[in-house]
């Protein structure tokens, strides 16, 4: 979607995302602004938007994106952030009725 918008003449150091104002989004006033309304109007309670972090790297490793690749994709030098915060909440197996 996103290579579909960028603009033949893109230059690779400016920003994607942009204020109205072709400027940085201000983080404080796109979680005043934009996130909590969006949150609102989806009926889900208010979270940072940092957590998004989270699920993003959850997702990935649950659809099977080797840790290194995602580690990658988040900007860890290596696996060891992945394995440790991350890798310890998906995929939890069911324990089978057993009686």
């Amino acid at each position: 979607m996103l290579s579909d918008r960028k603009p033949k003449d893109a230059n690779p150091e400016d920003l994607v995302f942009t204020s109205p104002t072709g400027k940085h989004i201000d983080d404080h006033l796109y979680s005043q602004r934009c996130w909590r309304k969006t949150l609102e109007l989806a009926g889900v309670e208010y979270r940072n938007p940092y957590k998004t972090r989270h699920t993003f790297i959850s997702h990935c490793l649950e659809a099977g994106i080797k840790p290194i690749t995602v580690a990658y994709l988040v900007g860890h030098a290596d696996t060891s952030m992945i394995f440790t915060r991350y890798a310890g909440v998906i995929n939890k197996p069911d324990l089978p009725e057993l009686f």
